[in-house]
């Protein structure tokens, strides 16, 4: 069991921002001799409507920049922190990874509060005044796959328990800031194009089990065939539950891939 000050929850959040002359994440060049550095935390008194005030950032030495993370505009990494006594020797664990989205250089995803090789994942993005979306906890990052216009991500994280591992998707509209829900699709066959849509209420109790979004399914592949359509390589069975993984695991792991659409939108918050 994790031991910290504060619960993150799987609940993801939207995290407020800085005011205009602060913004919660920048960028600046590193110099040679940082790059290799790990993270520090950088305590400054700053002079705030004639009165000091202490101004609290973390900053990351990565190749060719540095990043700096301004405490007050990630609510919820400030709160961590708050209710940590060693907080330099936390921070000395985090983990800031930047993703390579083409044309979309501002996205990293920070890795923090790690227990027994599963940690809480940061979703920052330096634009505008800096956003910043808790994607996952108690997991382990998987991989990024951006859509072929680049506007959209889906983030892959990965649980074990008890000898079974099972993944969930995260995706997301990384340009308008919102997170996508996704419908599924079903064929009988899967050498036909055409795809039978499960509705609201047709087919209820497969749609129940074809859910992504949460640790229920062991994903073997994540791909995009289009901008508007996921494809999952999931086992082929009828419900994931422990038993039927267990049988699934111990023999010749035929699977079975699923379309997922983009169904709606929903601003991140």
């Amino acid at each position: 069991m994790r031991i910290i000050g504060v619960m993150i929850s799987f609940t993801i959040f939207l995290l407020a921002s800085c005011s205009n002359d602060t913004p919660a994440i920048t960028k600046i060049d590193s110099s040679e001799e940082e790059i290799d550095q790990n993270p520090e935390l950088v305590e400054k008194e700053v002079e705030s409507k004639n009165e000091s005030k202490v101004k609290t950032t973390i900053e990351f030495y990565l190749p060719e920049e540095t990043v700096v993370i301004n405490l007050d505009g990630v609510s919820i990494l400030k709160q961590y922190l708050s209710n940590v006594d060693n907080k330099r020797y936390v921070i000395n664990k985090m983990l800031l990874t930047p993703l390579e989205i083409p044309e979309y250089e501002s996205l990293y995803l920070l890795q923090f509060s790690c227990e027994n090789n599963a940690c809480s994942y940061l979703l920052l993005d330096q634009k505008d005044e800096g956003r910043s979306y808790l994607v996952a906890d108690l997991a382990k990052f998987r991989s990024a796959i951006p859509s072929q216009d680049g506007n959209k991500l889906v983030l892959v994280f990965t649980r074990s328990d008890d000898g079974l591992t099972t993944n969930k998707v995260v995706p997301l509209d990384i340009n308008d800031w919102e997170t996508l829900k996704l419908e599924p699709f079903v064929s009988d066959d899967p050498d036909k194009e055409a795809k039978r849509r499960i509705g609201d209420s047709e087919d209820v109790e497969i749609k129940e089990e074809l859910v992504f979004t949460d640790y229920r399914w062991p994903i073997s592949l994540v791909k995009w065939k289009d901008n508007e359509t996921l494809v999952v390589t999931v086992p082929d069975i009828e419900k994931p539950n422990k038993k039927s993984l267990k049988e699934w695991s111990e023999s010749e792991k035929y699977t079975r891939e699923i379309e997922l659409k983009i169904d709606s939108k929903e601003f991140l918050q």
